[in-house]
């Protein structure tokens, strides 16, 4: 199982009220199935510097936080890598996910463009069946911290 703070999901839904009431919905950002181009803060990224390759995906098909499956997000794309150690992705492209494979646990923390630090957290697919996907949002960055088969 997962250990995946809410915080982000509470805070995105009521930010999301709050700018939906104010008429400004159209300026929140929102990951999605685009592999166009971005202008920063409005493209997620991944850094990595635990040690090991991390695989990162441009897109994000769906509404979940996490997605327990081996495949990418929305499929395989040509553009889908390895993230080598001490490499981020491309900062004027938006990419929204990465993957925490069968047998490993990731320990990332992420920042948002608008409401800061996040707590770190762990990814634990050790005794998984299933690779797991994690989304990165339009205004996040993630950076993975730490990754192994016998630690987080």
């Amino acid at each position: 199982m997962s250990l995946r703070s809410p915080v982000r999901t509470i805070a995105r839904a009521g930010v999301a009220l709050s700018l939906a009431l104010a008429g400004l919905l159209a300026v929140s950002p929102v990951s999605q199935a685009d592999d166009g181009p971005c202008s920063s803060p409005w493209c997620s990224e991944t850094y990595n510097v635990s040690g090991d390759s991390v695989y990162v995906a441009r897109s994000w098909c769906g509404d979940q936080e996490w997605l327990a499956q081996d495949a990418p997000p929305c499929g395989a794309k040509d553009t889908d890598y390895w993230l080598q150690n001490g490499h981020g992705t491309n900062p004027n492209q938006d990419w929204d996910s990465f993957r925490v494979d069968v047998g490993w646990c990731y320990t990332f923390q992420t920042t948002s463009f608008l409401w800061g630090e996040y707590p770190k957290e762990v990814v634990d697919r050790r005794g998984k069946p299933t690779a797991e996907w994690v989304r990165v949002h339009d205004d996040e960055t993630t950076v993975v911290i730490s990754q192994g088969t016998t630690h987080c």
